[in-house]
């Protein structure tokens, strides 16, 4: 028989790791400018765990659970796998559509009311097959078994309808669609590098200052870089209001002055038939904020960055922010970057979904080919422990998520 001391262990661990992924998830759906997916896993997860956790009342023996908090639990526990399942496979779903297609995703990994077929019509179809037939062979009988929470005894068969089988079905099909999505943003890379080419072929960008050792040297070209920038993506510079003087049709006066429209001075002094008027410039209307995405930040692949951008009027840019800044415009696509930490982001995620898709039904399946019966601790309790603490594994090192987590140091 089990240690209760184990049995108390895992429940800690799983109650902890609910309880720290709610601020990764928090940070998450900020950084993702989505609530819904992190919502339902961080929901799943806590009611999982608790139907657990309510188990210590009856020092987590099945056998002396009443019948009707047994069913419950095994109803509940179903459900909410199924359901922590199939968001995993939502949410990786959709990342790669919004990555692949960005017209689904330009807010953020948008509702589909197609997701409701995944976790909410297949969790409860499942569970209500897995229990008519677990009622119908009395599977759901504690007596004799040793285990943490009530769960399908004999005959096993019934869990395939449930977390025993169709958790690695949906993890098969996950990586399948995965490794089409990295070949395809694998092309869209090349294609992306080759239209910068051929963009920066024929535009002058301002390029970095050369060197950091003359502070002052830097912040002049920085400034100057920034001012050629905004020239290029706007097409006109806000001047304020002003008045020049200027020349009527004299050749001399026009070669005296050094700019197109000379100065008052001169024209004064020369002043041989010229006639002076005064122009009076309009006032354009106020331009918008100039935004600027780093370059060393999360930039996607057509600049829709994961965290904000920074959107401040053009004067209050430091020269520093501008020298190391890119000004992202319709028509002009961020500079490539390498694929290779999207690609490595991916199939971490990937690698953790189908981790507790196994695990969830390496049990089951070894049980019924061996024809053994289920024991007190199996892999269906490590993916426990793991769905509790993936949010913190997965997601909390990217520096979208993991600036917000650091609040203090802002």
């Amino acid at each position: 028989m089990l240690p209760y001391s184990v049995k108390l262990a895992w429940m800690i661990l799983c109650t902890l790791g609910a309880v720290c992924s709610w601020p990764v998830l928090w940070c998450l759906a900020e950084a993702i400018d989505s609530w819904w997916v992190p919502a339902i896993y961080g929901g799943a997860s806590t009611i999982f765990v608790l139907f657990f956790d309510l188990g210590t009342i009856w020092k987590m023996d099945p056998s002396n659970f009443p019948l009707s908090f047994c069913l419950t639990q095994m109803v509940v526990t179903n459900l909410m796998a199924l359901v922590i399942i199939n968001i995993c496979g939502v949410y990786h779903i959709a990342t790669i559509r919004s990555a692949l297609w960005p017209q689904h995703g330009k807010r953020g990994i948008q509702w589909d009311n197609t997701y409701l077929l995944l976790f909410v019509a297949l969790p409860i179809a499942s569970t209500a097959l897995q229990m008519g037939f677990a009622i119908k062979y009395d599977a759901y009988k504690q007596a004799g078994f040793d285990g943490i929470a009530c769960m399908i005894t004999e005959p096993l068969w019934p869990r395939l309808l449930g977390y025993g089988g169709l958790p690695l079905i949906l993890a098969v099909a996950s990586a399948v669609f995965t490794a089409f999505a990295v070949g395809r943003l694998q092309i869209m890379l090349e294609a992306h590098r080759k239209l910068w080419h051929d963009i920066s072929n024929q535009v002058e960008f301002a390029p970095r200052p050369l060197s950091d050792n003359d502070p002052k040297g830097a912040a002049v070209h920085a400034e100057r870089s920034a001012v050629r920038l905004v020239s290029l993506s706007l097409h006109r510079v806000h001047m304020g209001d002003i008045e020049m003087e200027a020349a009527g049709p004299s050749s001399s006066s026009r070669a005296a002055s050094p700019t197109p429209y000379g100065s008052a001075d001169n024209l004064t002094k020369e002043g041989s038939g010229c006639t002076v008027s005064t122009l009076s410039v309009p006032l354009p209307p106020p331009l918008p904020p100039l935004k600027l995405l780093p370059v060393d930040g999360d930039v996607s692949m057509y600049g829709t960055a994961p965290g904000k951008s920074i959107s401040a009027p053009v004067n209050s840019h430091t020269p520093a922010e501008l020298a190391n800044a890119v000004p992202r415009t319709p028509t002009l696509p961020p500079p490539p970057t390498s694929l290779l930490p999207v690609i490595w982001r991916l199939l971490l995620f990937q690698a953790a979904f189908v981790a507790i898709a196994i695990l969830m039904t390496a049990s089951t399946l070894w049980n019924l080919t061996m024809h053994t019966r289920s024991t007190a601790f199996q892999s269906e309790h490590v993916a426990g422990i793991l769905a509790a603490w993936a949010p913190v594994l997965v997601f909390s090192h990217l520096p979208s998520v993991r600036k917000r987590l650091m609040f203090w140091r802002q």
